[in-house]
């Protein structure tokens, strides 16, 4: 769809990505004419670099938008008007995928079919965000697993039902921890599968709830999302299994489900502030 609308392929592409939910597009376009198209699924732009000027043609008027960094159209699915965008500019396509659209609906709004509403050209800081993390996450080659990319596609998507749809969300809707049996649990789990590629939806089914209204419950009890959580379990184990012995670092690493041995030092080095062969080492001492 989104290359059946732009006259250009991929910088980037979510293709690969171990998550699901999203679609995720980086393009560099030069200056073209779109005609009217209709989307089948949500669909959000953000612009990472470049100024442009949009002229989009609708209720028999041309609207003139300054499109810069960080500005964001948000589309529902449905009729876009004709575009014509100067370029060049550098973007990011978000496709969303209906029944994810749906089944958060369901939970946060009681809705099957949300409408959202379309805005051309806002400033939205936290779309912006998520964007640029979604970015980084692929071109890395997805280091934070499944659930670092399901973390960041359920914080667009409820962002995305709070500011764009017609109901928006409830203020109660973000309240609420995680009964305490559940989330030792949730815990129990966490601890068992650490060498896992452990996702949002399985972590969810554990505690009984959704996924949605699992990540922000988990973080009202514990003060951290469940990736960033995760993560830290992780370091606390490598520093047990560094102190106690001399297994190699990529032996520790495979067995805390990190996905190279270059990441598990990165994300060690962040939390600790030494790496873990350094670690070692003052151990010894």
């Amino acid at each position: 769809m989104i290359r059946e609308a732009f006259p250009a392929t991929p910088q980037m592409s979510s293709s690969q990505a171990p998550w699901d939910g999203l679609r995720v597009e980086r393009h560099r376009l030069p200056s073209f004419k779109a005609p009217e198209v209709t989307l089948l699924e949500p669909f959000l732009t953000i612009t990472v670099e470049g100024d442009s000027g949009v002229d989009l043609r609708r209720e028999g008027r041309t609207d003139h938008l300054a499109m810069g960094p960080g500005s964001v159209c948000v589309l529902g699915a449905g009729p876009v008007p004709p575009t014509h965008v100067g370029g060049p500019v550098t973007s990011l396509f978000i496709s969303v995928r209906p029944w994810m659209l749906a089944q958060s609906a369901s939970d946060l709004l009681s809705l099957e079919e949300p409408r959202l509403r379309n805005a051309y050209g806002v400033r939205d800081p936290h779309f912006f965000h998520i964007g640029m993390a979604l970015s980084a996450e692929i071109e890395q080659g997805y280091p934070g697993g499944r659930l670092y990319g399901e973390s960041l596609a359920t914080a667009l998507i409820t962002h995305l039902l709070a500011g764009y749809s017609d109901r928006g969300l409830p203020a109660d809707s973000y309240k609420g921890a995680i009964a305490p049996r559940r989330l030792r649990l949730v815990l129990d789990h966490i601890e068992e599968n650490l060498a896992c590629d452990l996702s949002l939806a399985e972590l969810a089914v554990v505690a009984a709830m959704s996924p949605c209204r699992f990540a922000r419950a988990f973080r009202e009890s514990m003060g951290l999302p469940p990736h960033q959580f995760v993560l830290r379990k992780r370091i606390a184990r490598a520093r047990a299994l560094l102190e106690a012995g001399s297994a190699p670092l990529s032996e520790i690493s495979a067995s805390l489900g990190f996905d190279s041995q270059s990441h598990f030092t990165a994300v060690f080095r962040k939390l600790v502030g030494t790496t873990p062969a350094a670690y070692r080492a003052q151990q010894r001492h």
